[in-house]
């Protein structure tokens, strides 16, 4: 968790000095279980209020996950009803982001 907290410090740390003002997009990567995504959405939490308490600007960003499917799926076939649940939760939150995809696929490549 703590590459996590380093890496996004880095981000908002540029982002705040930009002009114009961009908003990143942070995602947090191979999430199997919802417990992990809330752990680490609390602490890219602090960090944004950290830098906007150090650098004195407020900005927004987006926050997304990418579900590691295999993992996900396995975990919900063997695990109990709350991991089942939570895998479909999951699922849902995945397809949900997906939708955002086609203005991304839109980007010509660097």
């Amino acid at each position: 968790p703590e590459i996590y907290e380093m890496q996004v410090r880095a981000i908002f740390e540029a982002a705040v000095q930009t002009t114009p003002r961009v908003t990143p997009e942070v995602m947090i990567p191979l999430v199997s279980a919802k417990r992990e995504v809330e752990l680490v959405k609390s602490r890219i939490e602090a960090v944004a209020a950290q830098v906007r308490t150090e650098t004195g600007v407020d900005f927004a960003y987006h926050l997304g996950v990418m579900v590691e499917t295999p993992r996900a799926a396995l975990r919900a076939d063997g695990g109990s009803d709350s991991e089942r649940r939570q895998a479909e939760g999951l699922a849902s939150s995945a397809l949900a982001l997906s939708q955002r995809l086609p203005r991304h696929a839109s980007r010509p490549s660097p």
